[in-house]
C-alpha cells in the first residue's frame, strides 16, 4: 500500500487507494481472522467431497457383495 492512501471517515482501518478508488482494509487481525475463516471453509469442502467420495464407493462394495450373495 502506498503511503499516500487516505483514511476513510469514520473507519480507523479502512484506506482509500487514490490511483485505483478501492478501498482497503489495512487492519492485519481482521486480514489474519479472514484467512483462517478462508482456510476453515476449504478445509470443510475438502471433507465434504472425502465425505461424499467414501458414500459411493460404500454404495459400490453393498452392490458388489449384493451381487456375491446372490450367486
Amino acid at each position: 500500500m502506498s503511503k499516500s492512501s487516505i483514511k476513510v471517515r469514520d473507519h480507523d482501518n479502512l484506506r482509500r487507494d487514490p490511483h485505483s478508488q478501492a478501498i482497503l482494509n489495512v487492519d492485519k487481525q481482521e486480514y489474519a481472522a479472514y484467512l483462517r475463516k478462508q482456510q476453515k471453509a476449504e478445509r470443510l469442502e475438502h471433507v465434504e467431497s472425502k465425505v461424499y467420495d467414501m458414500q459411493n464407493d460404500i454404495k459400490d462394495i453393498k452392490q458388489m457383495l449384493q451381487q456375491l450373495v446372490s450367486k
